[in-house]
């Protein structure tokens, strides 16, 4: 494993551990859906979200993120309940 690597794991592991300790409860809802798309490993097909993220103790923001193929919150307007650091943008769709 390459040290790149490690680094990457290593502050997604701190910014989600953050996220559980600080995070506060949200709203996404989804305002753009695709392009689909395969994921890395090759056996499951993904759709791309776009959201707009809101909640009390943050501003609003938008954000992309993969979904599933198929999954009904995946359709433009859906609204899906959310978890955000208020200290930044990292999010986490429930």
């Amino acid at each position: 494993m390459g040290l790149g690597t490690v680094l990457y794991n290593w502050d997604l592991r701190r910014a989600t551990l953050r996220l559980e300790a600080d995070g506060v409860g949200a709203t996404a809802e989804v305002i753009g859906v695709g392009p689909d798309d395969v994921s890395a490993d090759g056996c499951s097909r993904m759709i791309w979200i776009r959201v707009r993220v809101s909640g009390a103790e943050f501003p609003v923001f938008e954000a992309s993120c993969p979904m599933p193929y198929g999954v009904a919150e995946a359709t433009a307007g859906a609204e899906i309940k959310a978890v955000v650091d208020p200290g930044g943008k990292t999010f986490r769709l429930l």
